[in-house]
C-alpha cells in the first residue's frame, strides 16, 4: 500500500517553522536597529512558532496514511532554529554575568 497525499500536519508544521525560520532572521537583522520590546516580541513569536511547527511536525510523523516529506522538514528546521536560538541566547546570558 503506497502512501498518497501529503499530511495536513506537515503542510503545517512545514509553514510554521518556515514563518519561524523567518522571525527568526527577523530578529537578527533587527536586533540593532530597533528598539528591545520588538526584538523581544520576535523571538517570542519565533519561538512560539518553532514550537508549533516542531508539535505539528512530530505529530505528522506518526500519521500511517500519509507521505511525511512535509513533517520531516518542518520537524528539522524548527528543531534547528529552536538550538540555535537557545544556544545564543545562552551564550549571551553566560556573557553578561
Amino acid at each position: 500500500m503506497e502512501r498518497e497525499g501529503y499530511s495536513v500536519l506537515g503542510i503545517t508544521s512545514f509553514i510554521f517553522s518556515i514563518l519561524g525560520l523567518i522571525f527568526f532572521l527577523l530578529v537578527w537583522i533587527f536586533v540593532d536597529s530597533a528598539s528591545e520590546t520588538l526584538v523581544g516580541s520576535m523571538a517570542i513569536i519565533q519561538f512560539f512558532m518553532n514550537l508549533v511547527g516542531g508539535a505539528t511536525g512530530i505529530a505528522s510523523l506518526f500519521s500511517n496514511s500519509q507521505k511525511r516529506l512535509f513533517g520531516i522538514l518542518g520537524t528539522i528546521i524548527s528543531s534547528a532554529t529552536f538550538i540555535i536560538t537557545l544556544s545564543v541566547m545562552l551564550i549571551g546570558f553566560a556573557t553578561m554575568s
